[in-house]
C-alpha cells in the first residue's frame, strides 16, 4: 500500500474535526465595588471552566493585580479599586 493511499484511508476513518469551537471558553469576569474593595462574584465559575481551584485563581489574581484579598465562597475580595477589564487581563495572562 503506498503512504498517499494510506494516509487518506487513515483520514477517512478519523471523524470530523469542528475548527470552529474553541477549546476553551472562559466566562467573564462579574465584579462590583464595595467601597475601597472590589469583589469579583463569580470567581468559582471562572475557576471551574479552567478545573482549578476558587483558591489556587484567587492566588493568581492577587499576583497580577498587585493586591491583597479574601475568599469568600466562589467570590473574592481584592483591595482596591480594579475594573472588568483589569481581571480580564489577569484571567487573559494566567491561561496563556
Amino acid at each position: 500500500m503506498e503512504y498517499q493511499t494510506a494516509l487518506d484511508r487513515a483520514l477517512n476513518v478519523l471523524p470530523e474535526r469542528n475548527v470552529e469551537q474553541e477549546r476553551l471558553t472562559v466566562p467573564d469576569p462579574s465584579g462590583e465595588t464595595d467601597g475601597a474593595f472590589t469583589r469579583l462574584t463569580n470567581l468559582g465559575e471562572i475557576a471551574d471552566a479552567l478545573s482549578r481551584t476558587p483558591a489556587h485563581l484567587h492566588s493568581a489574581i492577587q499576583r497580577t493585580l498587585g493586591t491583597s484579598g479574601q475568599l469568600e465562597d466562589d467570590r473574592a475580595r481584592y483591595s482596591g479599586s480594579f475594573s472588568i477589564n483589569d481581571f480580564e487581563e489577569a484571567i487573559d495572562g494566567y491561561v496563556e
